[in-house]
């Protein structure tokens, strides 16, 4: 809405922004008659026309605009201007509203609050806005409190290359999460499909892209920059493939007969060309594909958004995605020569840039696109969906966009202010944390929390924190109603004698997360390597030069406590249950002063919090690991065999490769099975270059199927013996 104004009353007086005192009179006008003030009340499913109170009110506050009087003629127009957009343009919803499958625009949200109409605050107050909600939830009361919270913090950071991030492309793609998932369960058989395995994830009814997903009929597969269909239920035999830009993060949804792709890319898409910030900035992809004729790949729409993908989940067939923007803001003056003198200039012009800067310089763009229809852009929100948490955040935008995998589009998105590292889902709730360092100095994990119960949208509720680094999403977990965070703390800069780690327990208190328990002092000198929490227990695992494992109770969330201690040998990076009474973990093997060796596969019991005993471990190569360390996706257990498919690359001296590949073994409360080593080297008959990697392992009835960089094997479920062969098409 700020940008219909910006370009209508800018224009009034020649080529200036809009004043923000100005402009918060009149969004507070239209704000009251959205709120429910006015007789008949706005509907969002379609324009509509200005309301004669909401109309007076406008025209009060054009008549007491003091920067310029202005002309009748010019009077005249800039009322003809504001019922053009009211009757045709500006669409307002409360949060609780909902959204008709018809409108294809974006929603512009009204306050969740409404301010009176009173005099506007100067427009650059050093003030920050006054929390609007509870405990330390903090909205902006009006546009203009947001343009001058932004210009002030803005100016705050500049510097000759601008504000610091502002162009930073990040790290792209999914952020490495290792950790311990929970097994991969068995769906049930039907009539069209055998039992398949799914994408090993964190929670039960809390789906994760992933490079590879099934439904027992069809088999993704998205490597290489190319997307590929398999009809898994006689083969597999490809279907169809379709290249998507050659961008090696992306990792897909699989939802009926729609898989939808996400990705990173560092290049804005042809039709933000002129609305985007800065072109180098990266973007997230979001590409839905039809697979409802599996031998026709059809994509039905796309969405960009500016800004780099964190994470995103799918609970009850909606995707929650998260996207993390750096510092927006007016795009940066040439450095010239980079000489003292340039830098100077160039700071001043950025500091110029910034006070002029509109509520629309900060805020990420999105662009949404169907075959053979005009691209729609705008911006993903409006000031009033903007939250921050207490403190100086700094200017970083963290987004959560919900969306129908059919149609993705960026409806109801909501933001707070910050930066974001790791995302933890459960059915109802989305936690994403960032990792700042604070006065100490030392590091601390900020946590914001949202509600996702309602299905059409996401709602901020809380944020809090937690002194130390998280290692991952697995070191989140949420149980009856509490948040447990398991954290590594240690003084940033310092040596790793200064370290060590605890588990938290956090509740929500009126829109805090505040602190209910917490047990400290685990691994004195070393740090996190994985978490696993099972029910009211959490593993927690730190290294060093032994692998100490910890049993943490957490029955009273008030007071948890350490039950057990274990210590052995290397570390675990990837902890998973087996059952009860029995966890796995897979990580390496350790000298005596700490150096990893080879890939180790330990079993531990722990039906007895007080005294967790290994009973098995299982050693692979001099030196090794497997690509658990850095993707739980890749990790199988498949249930009714008891087996167990990790990626492997393992070596006999520490200078050659002797193995690439995968190992398969069964598991359970009594031991390890010996390994069947699975390789993809030398199949695709070019005998050149590096053995590929094993990327994923999938169950079809009784069919293993893994895949690597070069193609698909199928091998028997009960011997392991191969049985077919599927290269990828060059």
């Amino acid at each position: 809405m700020s940008d219909h104004f910006e370009s209508l009353f800018g224009a009034m007086d020649g080529p200036r922004p809009l004043d923000p005192a100005f402009q918060e009179g009149l969004e507070r006008a239209m704000a009251e008659t959205a709120s429910g003030r006015s007789s008949v009340p706005w509907s969002i499913d379609r324009p509509r026309q200005l309301p004669h109170g909401a109309f007076e009110r406008i025209l009060a506050v054009l008549l007491r605009r003091r920067r310029r009087l202005l002309a009748s003629p010019k009077l005249v127009a800039a009322v003809a201007a504001v019922s053009l957009v009211a009757a045709t343009t500006y669409v307002v919803t409360d949060r609780l509203g909902s959204r008709r499958s018809g409108d294809r625009g974006p929603i512009v949200a009204a306050p969740t609050t409404t301010p009176s109409v009173s005099p506007s605050p100067s427009p650059a107050p050093t003030k920050h806005a006054e929390p609007n909600g509870p405990s330390t939830l903090r909205g902006f009361a009006s546009s203009a409190q947001f343009l001058a919270y932004v210009r002030t913090e803005g100016l705050r950071q500049n510097t000759g290359f601008g504000i610091p991030g502002s162009v930073e492309q990040g790290r792209g793609g999914f952020s490495p999460s290792p950790g311990s998932p929970p097994a991969a369960m068995p769906l049930p058989s039907s009539p069209s499909t055998a039992p398949y395995s799914q994408t090993n994830v964190q929670e039960a009814g809390v789906d994760e892209p992933d490079i590879v997903k099934t439904d027992g009929r069809h088999m993704v597969v998205v490597t290489g920059g190319v997307l590929r269909v398999y009809d898994v239920r006689q083969g597999p035999r490809l279907t169809d493939s379709m290249d998507l830009d050659a961008r090696m993060d992306d990792r897909a949804f699989l939802v009926g007969d729609t898989v939808v792709v996400l990705g990173t890319r560092f290049q804005a898409p042809k039709a933000a060309a002129q609305i985007t910030h800065v072109e180098s900035r990266v973007w997230t992809s979001v590409r839905a594909f039809s697979i409802a004729d599996p031998a026709k790949i059809r994509q039905v729409s796309s969405m960009d958004v500016e800004g780099e993908l964190v994470d995103a989940r799918l609970v009850a067939g909606i995707v929650r995605m998260v996207v993390r923007s750096p510092a927006l803001g007016p795009e940066p003056a040439d450095q010239g020569n980079y000489i003292e003198k340039d830098m100077k200039k160039a700071e001043a012009a950025n500091a110029r840039a910034i006070r002029a800067s509109t509520v629309g310089d900060w805020v990420p763009h999105f662009v949404t696109k169907r075959p053979g229809a005009a691209a729609t852009t705008g911006h993903l929100y409006d000031w009033s969906a903007i939250s921050r948490p207490p403190g100086r955040p700094g200017l970083a935008m963290l987004s959560l966009i919900t969306f129908d995998p059919d149609d993705p589009r960026p409806d109801n998105a909501v933001a707070v202010i910050g930066a974001g590292d790791f995302l933890y889902a459960s059915t109802t709730n989305v936690y994403v944390t960032s990792t700042e360092v604070d006065e100490e100095p030392s590091l601390v994990t900020r946590i914001h929390k949202f509600d996702i119960a309602d299905p059409a949208r996401a709602r901020y509720v809380a944020s809090g924190e937690v002194r130390g680094r998280l290692l991952n999403q697995f070191a989140m977990s949420e149980y009856a109603g509490r948040l447990r965070v398991a954290a590594t703390r240690s003084r940033f800069g310092q040596e790793p004698e200064s370290s060590s780690s605890s588990v938290t327990v956090l509740s929500d208190r009126q829109g805090r997360l505040v602190v209910a328990g917490s047990v400290g002092n685990l691994g004195k000198g070393e740090r996190i390597y994985s978490v696993r929490f099972v029910g009211p227990t959490a593993y927690v695992v730190t290294f060093r030069e032994l692998d100490p494992l910890y049993v943490v109770d957490l029955r009273k969330p008030n007071r948890p406590r350490v039950r057990g201690l274990l210590k052995i040998p290397g570390y675990s990076e990837y902890l998973h249950p087996i059952s009860t009474a029995s966890l796995l973990g897979v990580g390496r093997d350790a000298s005596k002063t700490g150096q990893a060796k080879g890939l180790q596969v330990s079993l531990f019991d722990v039906s007895d919090p007080t005294d967790p005993r290994r009973v098995d471990v299982m050693l692979q190569g001099a030196y090794g690991y497997s690509g658990l360390e850095h993707d739980h996706h890749a990790f199988l257990y498949w249930a009714p065999e008891k087996l167990v498919v990790i990626p492997a690359v393992l070596s006999s001296s520490g200078e050659t490769v002797s193995f690439v590949g995968a190992l398969a073994f069964t598991v359970d409360d009594d031991g390890i099975g010996t390994p069947t080593r699975i390789s993809h080297e030398g199949r695709s008959g070019t005998g050149k270059g590096e053995p590929p990697s094993i990327l994923r392992s999938v169950v079809v009835g009784q069919r293993l199927l893994t895949i690597s960089t070069e193609g698909v094997l199928v091998s028997d479920l009960e011997t392991l013996d191969d049985r077919a062969w599927a290269p990828f098409p060059n």
